[in-house]
């Protein structure tokens, strides 16, 4: 409810001792909230916690930038591996998502495709969602963010 009742466009919940259950309740509320940042760096979240935020991504369309580091859910190879995929599968359809902080970030075979859908989404993927035509003269913004690495 505190996610969906103000306008909180930054949520530091880093060591809250968060596990999936929990995480599947801030997840519940992203779709309806105004948040850009969420912190989650070192709790308890598991594979189960990922998925269901994989699940909610493409309802998502504030949230930018989500760190997961140091969290239960990297530790078990197959299932990290199962986590990306399901995160990979969620970005295809969420316009907001520029960055995910995860410590195993690099190790990812499926990174050049997450980085290429951040890039998309960097350089303002949602406006092609709009019924109405680009103004020719937004393409060369567009391209030129598209190219922008964010740090």
């Amino acid at each position: 409810r505190v996610l969906q009742n103000c306008n909180l466009i930054s949520v530091d919940l880093t060591q809250m001792q968060i596990d999936d259950g929990d995480f599947k309740v801030i997840v519940e509320a992203l779709p309806t909230s105004q948040l850009e940042y969420l912190n989650l760096y070192n709790n308890y979240i598991r594979s189960q916690g990922i998925l269901a935020f994989a699940a909610q991504l493409p309802k998502i369309q504030c949230l930018k930038e989500v760190n997961l580091g140091l969290n239960f859910w990297e530790q078990d190879a197959e299932e990290r591996q199962d986590c990306w995929a399901a995160l990979l599968q969620g970005l295809r359809e969420n316009y907001s998502m520029v960055r995910l902080v995860a410590d195993v970030y690099r190790d990812n075979p499926l990174q050049p495709l997450v980085d290429y859908y951040f890039c998309l989404n960097q350089a303002g993927r949602r406006i092609l969602t709009t019924s109405s035509d680009v103004p020719l003269g937004l393409w060369p913004l567009l391209l030129q963010r598209a190219g922008r690495r964010r740090e």
